[in-house]
């Protein structure tokens, strides 16, 4: 069962779980049906993923053999939404979270992976822009199009690694960019808004009762993206879903507290 929440774009819709387990099956089966349909359309699925605790149980769903026999994952080719300054085998990196838990058991062809770099520092978003245009054959000013980007949300508001206040919220020239975050003292490497937005689909997996409050804002308050950077997506292209577990579901509209959850 889907309950569909009134939101401000038509193209935004958001489904209540009622656990982060549901939310996981939930997730695989889009996950699933997008690359079917990208693949039968374009012979290709373009897929940019996620870190966090939640994207990791999406990662176990898929590497289940339900799952894996439902891909033709030699046609899957797999980005980072944003990266830590780190190396590809430091436990922070975003790229090891999803390299253990799922590329390491269906084994996709190694050209179709395509990390960032953090371990290049500030030179990682340039040199991840290249990759980009390298394989989506971007001609000068052209914005690549992913067919799914995996979004989280944090407690306060930041998606990616585009946080309350940076910059990089603001930026409309570059594809990647890197940011430093003076209150942890390290930097990121993140796809910007413009990418974000121009993708064919955005799923943001979101879960726990601290994201609540949050969420709330997020979906239903005034559009402030500074403050809350999970609000750029309102301004997408494509179609932007809302996976959420029951926990960070709260009282959102639609009665999703007292009603029928997945």
């Amino acid at each position: 069962m889907e309950e569909p929440v009134d939101m401000p774009s038509q193209e935004q819709k958001v489904v209540v779980c009622k656990d982060i387990d549901a939310l996981a099956r939930k997730a695989a089966t889009t996950f699933v049906e997008t690359a079917g349909k990208s693949i039968r359309e374009r012979g290709v699925f373009t897929v940019a993923l996620s870190g966090g605790g939640t994207p990791v149980r999406l990662y176990g769903q898929l590497a289940r053999e339900e799952y894996i026999k439902r891909i033709d994952w030699r046609s899957v080719n797999f980005f980072w939404g944003d990266e830590r300054a780190v190396g590809p085998d430091d436990p922070e990196s975003n790229f090891l979270t999803g390299r253990v838990n799922l590329l390491d058991i269906i084994k996709p062809p190694q050209k179709n992976v395509h990390r960032i770099k953090g371990e290049l520092g500030e030179e990682a978003a340039e040199e991840y822009s290249e990759e980009l245009c390298r394989a989506f054959g971007l001609k000068e000013g052209k914005l690549p199009v992913f067919d799914l980007i995996l979004l989280g949300m944090g407690a306060d508001g930041h998606t990616a690694s585009l946080f309350p206040g940076s910059t990089a919220l603001k930026e409309d020239k570059k594809l990647v960019t890197a940011v430093y975050m003076e209150k942890l003292k390290t930097t990121r490497i993140t796809l910007t808004p413009a990418v974000i937005n121009n993708a064919r689909k955005i799923v943001f997996l979101v879960s726990g009762r601290d994201k609540r409050e949050t969420l709330k804002r997020a979906l239903e308050g005034e559009f402030t993206p500074e403050e809350l950077p999970a609000q750029i997506t309102r301004n997408s292209r494509g179609e932007v879903l809302w996976l959420v577990d029951k926990e960070a579901a709260g009282t959102l509209k639609g009665g999703f507290s007292g009603g029928n959850f997945l």
